[in-house]
Formats: C-alpha cells, sequence, structure tokens
C-alpha cells in the first residue's frame, strides 16, 4: 500500500459549556491534543462542531482520520449539545463509508470523545441526546486526577494463551513491544480524568462486545471496574478513556505523570494513530482549514474568556493551558 506523507487531522471542537461561555465563543480545542497529533508528523485542521454539515463534509474530504478530544459537556445547552452529537455521528458514518470503500479512515477518541464513540455504535442521534448518561451503561464514577496502570482485558473468543495474545496484538498496541507492556501493566503510567464511565456490567459486555473489543479496563477510586480502551471490530476507531496528550504537554496539574514509561506511552499512541491516518488518501485541498490559520490563545487569554472574573477570585483554578477557541459560525 502506498502511504500519504502528508496526513493532516480533523480535530472536532468541544462546547464551551453554559457558566464559562462568553458571547463570542461556542467551542474549543485545547492545544496538547494537537501538538499530540503533530509530534508524530501530521498536521492538524479544527472542525467545528456548529458549523454547517456542508461545511464539515468539505473539510471531512480533506482530512486523514479525525480526533475527538475530552472535555466536558453541558446538556442544558441543548442547541450546543444537539449539534455535537449530530457533527460527531456525521464524522463516525463518513469514517465507515471511507472505509468501506477502501479508503481507510481511522479515528481516535479520548476521555468525553471516548463516551460518545461508545454511545454512537447502534443508537440514532435522537437516542444519544434523550439518554445520556440515562443508558448505554453509561454511570457516574470517581475517577478525577489520578494514574493507573494498563489492565488488559482478554478476549472473549480464544482460550488460553490465545485470549492475551488477541488482546496485545490488537493494533491499539501496535507500537509497544511485550517489554513495554509488561512495564505499562506495573506502573501508573495511564492519566484519568472524568467524571463518567462504562462499569463492566454483563449487560454492558453483551450489548457492546456485538461490534466493539474492549481491550482493557481500569478501577475508579471505589474500586468500580469500567472500559478504559477499545476498537471497533470493523474499522480502525480507537478509543481511550484516559488521557494520552498529556503527560508530554501538560504541565498545569501536578497527579500527571510525567515519568519515562508515560511519555514512551503517549507517543506510541500518537504513532500508531498517525500511521493509521498515512493509510487514508484524501488530499488537502484548502491549506486554509489547518490549524494555524485560526488564533492560538494564551493562557491569560484562556481564562479570561471562561472566567472574566478570575483575577478577583482568588480562589478560582483551572488547568487550562494554550487552547483555540471558536465562534459558532468561525470562518477563515
Amino acid at each position: 500500500m502506498e502511504l500519504n506523507l502528508h496526513p493532516i487531522i480533523g480535530v472536532l471542537s468541544v462546547p464551551v459549556s453554559k457558566t464559562k461561555r462568553s458571547a463570542n465563543y461556542a467551542s474549543y480545542i485545547p492545544n496538547s491534543y494537537m501538538k499530540w497529533i503533530e509530534m508524530s508528523g501530521a498536521r492538524t485542521a479544527p472542525i467545528i462542531f456548529t458549523l454547517e454539515p456542508d461545511r464539515i463534509a468539505e473539510i471531512l474530504s480533506q482530512v486523514n482520520g479525525v480526533l475527538f478530544p475530552g472535555g466536558s459537556i453541558d446538556r442544558t445547552t441543548n442547541t450546543d449539545f444537539r449539534k455535537y452529537i449530530n457533527a460527531y455521528k456525521q464524522i463516525i458514518n463518513y469514517a465507515k463509508q471511507q472505509t468501506e470503500a477502501g479508503n481507510h479512515f481511522p479515528l481516535w477518541s479520548t476521555c468525553l470523545g471516548f463516551e460518545f464513540m461508545m454511545m454512537m455504535e447502534g443508537h440514532t442521534e435522537q437516542e444519544v441526546h434523550d439518554y445520556y448518561i440515562k443508558s448505554f451503561g453509561i454511570e457516574s464514577v470517581d475517577a478525577r486526577s489520578y494514574s493507573v496502570p494498563l489492565e488488559l482485558m482478554y478476549s472473549e473468543e480464544k482460550d488460553g494463551e490465545e485470549k492475551y495474545m488477541k488482546t496485545i496484538l490488537s493494533p491499539l498496541f501496535s507500537e509497544m513491544t511485550l517489554d513495554d507492556i509488561t512495564k505499562y501493566q506495573r506502573e501508573n503510567v495511564f492519566y484519568m480524568n472524568h467524571g463518567y464511565g462504562f462499569p463492566l456490567t454483563p449487560e454492558l459486555l453483551l450489548w457492546y462486545r456485538q461490534f466493539i473489543h474492549i481491550l482493557a479496563k481500569n478501577k475508579d477510586k471505589q474500586g468500580v471496574e469500567y472500559v478504559s480502551a477499545i476498537k471497533y471490530k470493523k474499522y480502525p476507531f480507537y478509543g481511550v478513556q484516559f488521557h494520552p496528550e498529556k503527560p508530554n504537554f501538560e504541565w498545569l496539574d501536578d497527579t500527571i505523570p510525567h515519568n519515562e514509561l508515560a511519555i514512551n506511552a503517549s507517543t506510541q499512541f500518537s504513532n500508531l494513530f498517525i500511521n493509521e491516518a498515512r493509510k487514508n488518501h484524501n488530499q488537502m485541498i484548502d491549506e486554509r482549514i489547518q490549524s494555524y490559520f485560526y488564533p492560538l490563545h494564551s493562557r491569560d487569554e484562556v481564562l479570561d474568556i471562561i472566567e472574566p472574573e478570575h483575577k478577583k477570585n482568588a480562589e478560582f483554578k483551572s488547568a487550562f493551558e494554550r487552547s483555540y477557541f471558536f465562534t459558532p459560525d468561525h470562518r477563515i
């Protein structure tokens, strides 16, 4: 297969919550996700979820994969919530169509993005809108700001040693050696920071294993086991509940691991995703879709956006670093 040596990755923006939304901005992308993609030799292109579907389709036709970042979503901002779901579903449907047509189109999802990737399969946009955090196996978990080792979920399709090999030979771990995996199983290298998860119940396993390989699990601070890494069975779609972008590029939260193993794992996951994107042959036509045509805000500017009164509030804290912020109809 001839590889695409100039990959570009679309990144779906995340809604700015109702309580922290200025009059000018509706969504954002933390720069750490852009840097995580770029460190493996790819370019980035924001996909602003509030854009019209035709414009999103134009961007999708010019990128070689899409990343769904983490964050939080405010269900009380009904219009934004619905538009985010619709944009997410449009991207998944496009990626499926392209892959089925022979144009390999990978997706990567982290934290919030991972949660929606789990819910999108087998459900309509309306169902996700109406039943988010009420169904689909997602529940509240105690999983804020802590690190965990890799805990593999062994294949349900094999027995004995083959169960182990089936899991570690998943493309998700293709950049890792057996020695790497062994080390990651012993050390706390994967950073978790989420309020919802998918506890490992028989009902959840029965439903999701129809179309998803559940590759890893972890426990929250109360000992509840939840899904932490997946790959779709039919498509090059990957999802992790943890944050591989943070060890390399975020420093304001002192619970994020920055040891050698955490850095290695972050780099390996990035390499995997970009190597998958090189198998796609979409071509960029409009260079202005790239992220460097958009303004990147400093931390001070970001704090002014999300909390204009932060300088008057000594108690205010935020782990936000440099980020891109977008107006609802943002166009270059």
